[in-house]
């Protein structure tokens, strides 16, 4: 685990660096002559080292930031695709209610990682794709650090639970229940897949690009983040398994509720990030009128 998940990324940028370096040198050739506005961040900056600019500090923090992005989660994006995509080359599937959802689950992640990958290596101004602001404030990037390699041993050693079973363990599988369960735990896994697919080539953390207001975003601001924490709420089901009110079912209890409060954090840190764009805070105003959970009277998140 921890920094390990970004071997499969650093083993194959070492073999394919002078067929990358010789792609870079090409792409910015062909790109120069195509830019509607050439004199991007990177031209300013090289002319800044030129000295035929003063030096922008807003410029600088502002390439910083996206680059930063990039570097962070490309190499986790491209390590967590191929390892998926091992487990669900190398697994005999059966027909059953944990292998369809284990499959199911793989699947998705490894769709959110390769989407991530293609949003964060196709940001490029030439089709209109790039990104337009970076989040800032250190609260966002410390919330978001804790669900991806280094930082997430932290969430994982907080959230350990004190027993392995798992909803399809506790529950009768002849029950009504047990197939009620199936259907909603698999359920929020798509909607979280949607949620990614919204996104496309736009895809890419701590950033904005375009507002997402259609499909899943069209009843609530955090479809993903919503659906992660119900899927890991029902299919760990902390509350069973272990005796009722003991230290271990504290334990369980309060750390996936730590978990969700990360995330809850994520959505209120890209929240005040995004409130700066009109378009964003409009849609916003919608959500609070029509969304799913306007119930929510003040201050509503979701």
């Amino acid at each position: 685990m921890g920094l390990a998940e970004y071997a499969a990324f650093v083993n194959d940028l070492f073999i394919a660096f002078p067929v990358i370096l010789i792609l870079i040198i090409g792409y910015v050739c062909f790109v120069d002559r195509r830019l509607m506005e050439p004199e991007d961040d990177y031209a300013q900056i090289g002319a800044m080292l030129n000295k035929r600019i003063p030096i922008d500090t807003a410029i600088l923090k502002r390439f910083g930031l996206k680059t930063a992005v990039k570097i962070v989660f490309v190499p986790f994006m491209y390590s967590g695709f191929l390892g998926n995509l091992s487990i669900l080359l190398n697994s005999a599937w059966q027909f059953n209610a944990d292998a369809i959802t284990l499959l199911l689950f793989n699947f998705g992640i490894s769709i959110d990682m390769l989407i991530g990958i293609f949003g964060y290596l196709f940001s490029s101004a030439i089709i209109n794709n790039q990104i337009i602001d970076t989040n800032s404030n250190l609260s966002g990037w410390i919330f978001a650090l804790l669900c991806y390699p280094p930082l997430v041993w932290i969430m994982r050693q907080v959230n350990d639970q004190q027993d392995s079973l798992i909803w399809s363990d506790i529950l009768p599988h002849n029950s009504v229940i047990f197939w009620l369960m199936f259907v909603i735990i698999n359920l929020t896994w798509v909607v979280y897949w949607l949620a990614t697919f919204e996104f496309g080539m736009t895809f890419s953390n701590l950033s904005y690009r375009h507002l997402i207001d259609k499909g899943v975003y069209r009843y609530t601001k955090h479809p993903a983040y919503i659906a992660k924490n119900i899927y890991w709420w029902l299919h760990t089901l902390p509350f069973m398994g272990v005796a009722f009110v003991s230290a271990e079912w504290w334990k369980n209890i309060l750390g996936l509720t730590f978990v969700s409060l990360i995330y809850y954090g994520r959505a209120k840190s890209e929240e005040r990030h995004l409130m700066k764009f009109p378009e964003y805070r409009q849609y916003c105003d919608e959500i609070n009128k029509k969304g799913i959970f306007r119930w929510l009277k003040i201050h509503p998140t979701y």
